[in-house]
């Protein structure tokens, strides 16, 4: 019999999906927000008192695919509208705009650089989240 290990329990999670969902264009905005928005109260579900929702960044494939942009930018109004309406969830609108071989994207276009990260991290959800812990104590 193995002893399991109590684990603290979550007091936020911080969810950045959709991208791929977007890349590989099966998915219209309605589906790609439903999949997001199941992930959000599968945590609340399970006990998780607060999430985040950051919007879907910006990538180098939508500076090219109108189509692609568009989902983004419809995916992340409907998540905004979600978080607005509950007061369980907090919608982040993504804090940088894409520029081809800027100093926050690594060359891929998708991915951030570590700037990139540390901007995201420290910069935009550090002072969201103390506030949503600030609040829960």
């Amino acid at each position: 019999q193995q002893q399991q290990q109590q684990q603290p329990p979550l007091s936020i999670v911080i969810l950045l999906a959709g991208t791929n969902d977007i890349g590989y264009g099966l998915l219209d905005s309605e589906e790609i927000f439903e999949n997001l928005w199941t992930l959000h109260q599968t945590c609340l579900d399970l006990g998780v008192p607060k999430t985040i929702a950051v919007g879907i960044p910006p990538s180098g494939y939508q500076a090219v695919n109108k189509v692609a942009r568009r989902t983004a930018q419809d995916v992340n109004r409907m998540l905004e509208e979600q978080c607005r309406s509950t007061r369980t969830s907090t919608f982040v609108g993504f804090p940088f705009a894409y520029e081809p071989n800027g100093a926050h994207w690594s060359p891929d276009g998708l991915h951030f650089s570590q700037l990139g990260y540390k901007v995201l991290g420290e910069e935009c959800l550090a002072p969201v989240v103390k506030q949503i812990l600030d609040e829960l104590l």
